[in-house]
């Protein structure tokens, strides 16, 4: 993540404004930072922003609205366990959104695509309907790779999104601090052994099992200069990925 200096640029050159609801359609400061908060969330999985990173957010891409400090905090204490949260980071106060409001902000979804048919997803669509607009997107892409035969993309995102929902696993429980070395997660070797072990997660048997098959795939994809996959490397264990993706994600709630 950026340093506050660059955060309101960071977010400009990176964000799709589109996918939320419109800054100008809004009635007050509250929905405004609503947006900001629902962006960091969504896109970039921020737990919060400062009321002063928001601000420069909203003043430096939506100038129109601009506004200050105390009305951003004003707006946003005033809802304080109605979808917003709040919480030190050292001398910092910072404020989060809950799924449930940052839902409210969004007005684009990845819907199943009707050029999909069952023989061409591997990871079903349904299973993270409810979930970030990031892992609809990011399990989007792993089955269109998969139907356009774009098989080791398809694997390498596979080992992206596992390694991302494990991390997510841990801080829906808050004890992320256990995957991290000097403050930095942990590779996705690691992550697999530590979630394995992890009383509080209770993964099963199957998953435990499979999870470092489909490590390895992802990391030949990524890494093995000379490996390119074929379908039958992605069918092979395409039952072990679904039955370990869904597990891990049914953790995150």
């Amino acid at each position: 993540m950026p340093k506050q200096d660059d955060l309101a640029l960071f977010f400009g050159n990176a964000v799709d404004w589109g996918k939320y609801k419109s800054m100008s359609s809004c009635k007050n400061c509250f929905d405004r930072a609503s947006i900001v908060l629902s962006v960091g969330k969504n896109e970039y999985c921020l737990k919060g922003l400062s009321v002063s990173e928001i601000r420069k957010i909203i003043n430096k891409f939506f100038p129109r609205h601009k506004t200050l400090d105390p009305t951003i905090r004003y707006a946003l204490d005033s809802n304080i366990g109605n979808g917003i949260v709040c919480y030190d980071e050292g001398k910092v106060k910072k404020y989060g959104i809950t799924s449930n409001l940052m839902n409210q902000y969004l007005i684009l979804d990845s819907e199943i695509n009707t050029d999909f048919n069952k023989e061409q997803i591997i990871i079903p669509f349904d299973e993270f309907k409810n979930s970030r607009q990031v892992y609809k997107d990011l399990v989007f892409e792993i089955n269109g790779c998969y139907r356009d035969k774009y098989y080791t993309a398809c694997l390498v995102l596979l080992r992206r999104l596992f390694e991302s929902l494990i991390i997510e696993a841990y801080e829906s429980k808050g004890i992320e601090s256990k995957i991290k070395n000097n403050g930095q997660y942990l590779g996705l070797e690691k992550l697999i052994e530590s979630i394995a072990q992890e009383p509080t997660l209770h993964l099963s048997k199957d998953t435990k099992k499979y999870l470092p098959k489909v490590k390895l795939f992802g990391d030949q994809c990524a890494h093995n200069r000379n490996f390119v996959a074929k379908k039958q490397d992605v069918d092979k264990y395409s039952d072990h990925i679904r039955i370990a993706i869904v597990d891990i994600a049914s953790k995150m709630h």
